[in-house]
């Protein structure tokens, strides 16, 4: 069951952090939005770029506080629609930055997310199957796994910063 719950803050993390780092950087999100979707019209590409906002931090909080079947299944959603247009991206060879946020960082795109994106669907479909409710847990369980959770988050963001100035 703390294994479920730890996976659940992790993601949950994630995407939480991400959204909040998309609207602090809200005008660079917005660009990787128009670069990967093509979209020139200002209002629907302002829209689009909120959306995903709202949803990635609405659907954290969503797969904390419930038994997350809907919000698992949309999230795998998201993360294999992302994932296709990276590879697409790829392919074309162009270079664009993620604007992923948060501890996943702002890096240009490489295989590497699709692979950390499959990684996080094989989290999401653990969840979906063994569901629990975070409020089975006591409240310094839930902050000690959560302490964890950050320092992982921590340990992979600076590995990439220390990545890039290496290479």
């Amino acid at each position: 069951m703390l294994g479920i719950l730890f996976i659940k803050l992790l993601i949950a993390t994630i995407f939480f952090s991400s959204g909040i780092s998309k609207i602090i950087n809200y005008n660079n999100f917005k660009n990787s939005v128009k670069q990967f979707s093509n979209i020139n019209n200002i209002l629907l590409l302002s829209i689009s770029s909120g959306s995903v906002i709202f949803l990635e931090i609405t659907s954290a909080i969503y797969l904390l506080f419930s038994d997350s079947k809907f919000v698992c299944i949309f999230l795998i959603l998201m993360l294999v629609v992302f994932s296709l247009i990276v590879i697409y991206k790829l392919r074309t060879k162009q270079k664009i930055y993620c604007n992923c946020g948060g501890f996943l960082g702002n890096y240009i795109i490489s295989k590497e997310i699709p692979i950390r994106n499959f990684i996080l669907v094989l989290g999401l479909l653990y969840v979906l199957f063994f569901p629990i409710y975070i409020y089975k847990f006591n409240i310094l369980e839930i902050i000690l796994l959560e302490i964890v959770v950050l320092f992982i988050l921590c340990i992979y963001s600076f590995i990439k910063k220390a990545n890039l100035i290496i290479n």
